[in-house]
């Protein structure tokens, strides 16, 4: 359902029925309920309106979208209460603090009014982008970051699972693993670069040296075991690892290439079979010390200190699904 609100309902419905043929129902005399399909939001978008709407998006959690175009910039709003989180295991203040937490230091979204009221508390939030011709994909994506702070939450106050699909899923490994781990970690940025022209870094992140200069780390994600044997994934490793070194990237905060100072090689199993050893041995001498494996348990150790709180309560559980292969 597609809700759009104006002060003069008049104008609206002559807009509406004028230009669209939608199923309307008067709500009041500010408000028109209209029943169409996602692209007619890209319509009214284009035509540069002079009201505002809000798009009802149903996922596990339904909830409002309120979204806004002013010039070229499109203004997502929605927010969490109670009922977002009637589901959920934990309290909702404590969620709702929890989320507090986490969307003060994520400084692309603006919270814009909460409440922390024992029987009724609630946080609405808003994030800004720049307007293009597919405002859908706009808004799953922001529907994404919803989910993904919501789950952020529930993981501060519980337990995080390692799942076996992260032996297996990539893509899952990175989302729900990697990207929160490495944005707890204190680094100054955090990019996620995978895909085409990532040049051997999955993810590229910074830090301050302690003699002020900027540090850059590349990170390559692989799932599952890395042995030294024949077809193993070393080969393609080795590659990496060096066309992360040799290629520059654009760095947008000075507007320059850089080029990164180490790699970092995470995997979601375990090195078996020399595979460390016959990496380091094929590579240049010279960047050796500059390449870092980092396995399951490495970054079991990781989240145990940058991501889990320590506070009785929040362990990390290890699956015991999770399998290896020799």
């Amino acid at each position: 359902m597609l809700e759009l609100i104006k002060s003069n309902s008049g104008v609206l419905n002559e807009y509406v029925r004028g230009k669209k043929q939608w199923e309307c129902t008067d709500q009041d005399e500010n408000t028109i309920s209209i029943y169409c399909e996602p692209e007619d939001v890209e319509y009214l978008l284009n035509e540069q309106c002079d009201f505002y709407f809000t798009l009802t998006v149903n996922i596990k959690r339904s909830f409002y979208l309120e979204v806004e175009r002013v010039l070229d910039v499109l203004i997502i709003k929605s927010g969490i209460d109670t009922m977002d989180l009637i589901h959920s295991k934990y309290n909702s203040n404590k969620i709702l603090q929890e989320v507090r937490n986490i969307l003060i230091y994520m400084e692309e979204i603006e919270i814009v009014d909460s409440a922390d009221d024992e029987y009724d508390p609630y946080i609405d939030f808003k994030k800004k982008y720049k307007y293009c011709n597919n405002s859908i994909s706009i808004m799953n994506e922001f529907v994404e970051n919803y989910n993904e702070i919501i789950r952020q939450a529930e993981i501060n106050l519980g337990a995080f699972e390692w799942k076996q699909e992260y032996y297996l899923n990539e893509k899952l490994f990175c989302k729900e693993v990697i990207t929160p781990l490495l944005k707890r970690m204190n680094f100054l940025s955090v990019k996620f670069n995978h895909g085409v022209g990532e040049f051997g870094k999955d993810y590229i992140v910074s830090e301050q040296t302690p003699f002020g200069t900027i540090r850059y780390y590349g990170i390559q994600v692989k799932v599952g075991d890395i042995d030294g044997g024949v077809k193993s994934k070393i080969d393609e490793i080795i590659y990496q690892i060096n066309d992360g070194f040799e290629m520059p990237f654009m760095d947008l905060n000075c507007n320059s290439n850089c080029y990164i100072s180490s790699i970092v090689i995470v995997i979601s199993g375990k090195f078996t079979s020399n595979a460390k050893q016959k990496i380091i041995s094929k590579i240049p001498k010279r960047l050796g010390g500059s390449v870092i494996f980092i396995d399951k348990q490495d970054v079991e150790n990781l989240i145990q200190r940058y991501w889990c709180k320590e506070n009785g309560q929040n362990k990390l559980i290890t699956s015991k699904n999770y399998l290896h292969t020799n």
